[in-house]
């Protein structure tokens, strides 16, 4: 679901966590791994 994503988002920063939420709802068949995988990218990138 998103419990992982939400924990390792908050201690990221906030902006992430939108597109943590938005990619773990689209690819939510997919697993909690590529949200990880995704939300990583976006930090490396702001």
């Amino acid at each position: 679901m998103g419990i992982l994503d939400r924990r390792m988002v908050k201690r990221r920063g906030r902006a992430v966590t939108e597109v943590s939420w938005r990619v773990c709802g689209t690819k939510n068949q997919s697993g909690e791994f590529c949200c990880l995988k995704r939300v990583r990218r976006v930090i490396w990138h702001r």
